[in-house]
């Protein structure tokens, strides 16, 4: 019995090495990966994008690396660390931070991005009668419809808002997008950066950071992976 378990197990090991080695070589065809947590599809991207930049000669600045949490950004650069010198001259942020960047390269005037508690001092501002437990409730709402595309936002808000040229949290992709779509040659400006696009933590971006990913990637001439649970 315990020889069986140990031919099953020794034939799993060999199954996951096989897609792995798949994963790292695969080209430019869209590619979804699909594993549970904790089973190391973080450390298999981090090892794509090694691959891509040291076995495929691939410019390690057209090779763009995303996640949606702070926190895997940061795993995902140590993992980077561990597998290739170049790791810092891989593209490496969070689906917003990139957003942002590319805002902040296209807007003239300044601007900032606010928090929710930037959000709530805005929102007194527009409604100085109400009680900070209202306007909280008020702006969960608010951030949630921005989030399922839904855009009927308090006119008051906006022009608080507007007033202090600030962009919520939730409304940096959905302004990319806007500028990506409308803006002659800035989508192919930014798609020319970019030759591989790896997308960790897809389950967790909502349907603009997802439409913002797709804009991307939309050219042929770009390699996407995505992954997540």
């Amino acid at each position: 019995m315990i020889e069986k378990v140990k031919e099953l197990l020794e034939e799993a090991k060999k199954e996951a090495e096989r897609i792995k080695a798949e994963i790292l070589k695969h080209g430019k065809e869209p590619l979804l990966v699909i594993a549970g947590p904790g089973t190391g599809k973080s450390t298999t991207l981090a090892e794509r994008a090694a691959f891509l930049v040291d076995q495929k000669d691939v410019p390690p600045a057209k090779v763009y690396l995303l996640s949606f949490t702070n926190a895997s950004a940061s795993d995902l650069r140590e993992k980077l660390k561990n597998k290739t010198d170049k790791a810092s001259e891989i593209s490496l942020s969070t689906v917003h931070k990139l957003a942002n960047k590319i805002l902040k390269e296209n807007y003239k005037n300044k601007y900032y991005i606010s928090d929710f508690s930037d959000d709530l001092i805005i929102v007194k501002d527009a409604y100085p009668t109400k009680s900070y437990q209202e306007l909280k409730n008020f702006l969960r709402k608010i951030n949630k419809k921005i989030a399922t595309l839904e855009k009927k936002v308090d006119e008051r808000y906006d022009k608080i808002k507007n007033f202090y040229k600030a962009f919520n949290f939730y409304e940096i992709t959905d302004k990319v997008i806007d500028l990506l779509e409308t803006v002659p040659f800035s989508l192919a400006k930014y798609q020319n950066k970019i030759e591989y696009l790896i997308v960790d933590e897809y389950q967790d971006l909502n349907p603009l950071d997802q439409k913002f990913i797709q804009l991307l990637s939309s050219s042929n001439k770009i390699g996407l992976t995505i992954c997540g649970d």
